[in-house]
């Protein structure tokens, strides 16, 4: 193999900037001659690899402000910057093969709505879930412009709602929810977290206090039919969903 060992690869993503060149690189080759080299693909892709668990996002531990100004501790979700590890191995020995030069994002398997900016890659409009208060915010552009009383996951194993940082999965109107043991009919379903979403249930009569604690739900957030069907229609799929007690 030969190439020129001035081709550099720069990753610009958020604040940061990554250089790729021979400083790095030439540590992977055993050199032949001044053109001829062999590279080292096991330390390539272990470099590929630092680079990926330093900068992914998703399922991190995050430090978030609360809609009161809290402080918390979040570890893991499905929300977050994650590359793609084989994209990027491929364009590493694309590099090195044919000495391309380039400056851009790595190549992400999922994107956030932003890499580092307000509430670290969450932004600042976003679904705050408030469960030991019991409550649902939507926060837009840093203000709060709804909340609501609900009911989240009753406090036994299998049934608490996670703490985690998700995001809205898509909407869907008149869904049935079944588990063991439940069937239950929802005119607004807004899924998060794998099957753990907001939606009405008009079944109950009372939302808020700790009702959750014995009376809770399977882990979805209850919502009141109104407040469902206004949160519905003010949000997207890819919102942020920050859960939290």
């Amino acid at each position: 193999m030969s190439t020129n060992l001035d081709k550099i690869i720069t990753y610009k993503f958020g604040k940061q900037t990554v250089v790729l060149d021979k400083d790095v690189y030439h540590k992977w080759f055993k050199i032949k001659n001044d053109t001829d080299f062999t590279v080292d693909m096991k330390k390539m892709e272990n470099w590929v690899m630092k680079f990926a668990y330093k900068y992914n996002t998703m399922g991190t531990m995050r430090t978030v402000k609360t809609h009161d100004g809290r402080t918390k501790k979040i570890f893991g979700g499905p929300y977050g910057w994650r590359m793609s590890r084989e994209k990027e191995e491929a364009a590493v020995k694309k590099m090195l093969k044919e000495g391309t030069t380039e400056t851009r994002e790595p190549y992400w398997r999922q994107k956030a709505k932003v890499y580092d900016g307000y509430q670290g890659d969450i932004g600042d409009t976003y679904i705050e879930v408030d469960m030991g208060q019991q409550e649902v915010f939507y926060i837009k552009k840093k203000k709060i412009v709804f909340s609501s009383s609900v009911v989240t996951g009753k406090m036994e194993a299998g049934r608490k709602t996670p703490e985690c940082v998700a995001f809205v999965l898509y909407k869907q109107r008149n869904a049935t929810l079944s588990g063991q043991g439940y069937n239950s009919p929802v005119s607004y379903w807004m899924p998060f977290n794998g099957n753990v979403g907001l939606h009405d249930a008009s079944w109950r009569s009372s939302f808020g206090g700790s009702e959750y604690i014995s009376g809770g739900s399977h882990g979805c957030v209850n919502m009141p039919p109104y407040a469902a069907a206004s949160l519905y229609n003010m949000i997207d799929a890819g919102t942020p969903v920050i859960c939290y007690y």
